[in-house]
């Protein structure tokens, strides 16, 4: 079960992922209707539209046009803040599951080091219960064995100590 919570975290951060994606080209989508209607508002302004207090006789078409652009103006900001919430959201839950990741890789690789450790005590018994049971190994032998499984033993730690300095590295360089 373990397992498989795990790979439903990782489907659920993809699928957290692209609607940060969908989000955000919203968010950016608003930006722009908003950047319009400034462009729009600042145009009438400097072509000399008067504002709607200085209409002789009250423009009703500009002020009804006035009054829609401030309507969809007021929706696009709340579209846009409400858009807002949700990436945070969506950022937070990812940082989350990825903090969760990390956890369960330091996690196997502690235990990839157990049991290159026990792998190497296990051989090193082995060789002693040989020894004493055979006798044919010379001291010479045994102590080769033993190198042997030390220097696998030390090879394993070092695969590990690699993959978890490209993680940082990694993990840094997403920070910048």
């Amino acid at each position: 079960r373990p397992g498989e919570d795990d790979v439903s975290a990782v489907v659920q951060d993809v699928l957290n992922a692209a609607k940060i994606q969908a989000l955000t080209e919203d968010n950016r989508q608003l930006k722009a209707e908003n950047d319009r209607l400034k462009g729009s508002a600042l145009r009438l302004n400097l072509e000399g539209v008067r504002p709607m207090s200085a209409a002789p006789g009250g423009d009703a078409d500009l002020r009804n046009e006035v009054v829609q652009l401030r309507g969809e103006l007021s929706i696009a900001r709340g579209h846009l803040e409400k858009e807002r919430a949700d990436v945070m959201e969506m950022e937070g839950r990812l940082r989350a599951a990825s903090d969760r990741a990390e956890d369960l890789e330091r996690e196997v690789e502690g235990k990839d080091e157990e049991v290159a450790h026990l792998t190497s005590q296990l051989r090193s018994m082995e060789r002693v219960a040989d020894a004493q049971g055979q006798g044919a190994d010379t001291f010479e032998e045994v102590l080769a064995e033993e190198m042997a499984t030390m220097r696998d033993a030390y090879e394993q730690k070092l695969v590990t100590l690699k993959s978890r300095l490209e993680r940082e590295q990694l993990t840094f360089a997403k920070e910048r």
